[in-house]
């Protein structure tokens, strides 16, 4: 289902809506992968933006 999303966000008419919907949806199926909870993460790393450190 994933793969229908990405596919349908690559073809709208909002490229830059596009490209951030995508990098959203593969931080929650990241977090389902590793076992944590997605919601719970998004919260986490909202709630604490000042501890971020950027590469």
């Amino acid at each position: 289902m994933t793969t229908l999303v990405v596919h349908h966000l690559k073809s709208s008419e909002f490229p830059e809506a596009a490209q951030v919907n995508a990098r959203l949806y593969s931080v929650i199926e990241t977090c389902k992968l590793h076992g944590h909870k997605p919601n719970a993460y998004l919260k986490h790393i909202f709630k604490v933006p000042s501890e971020a450190t950027t590469v």
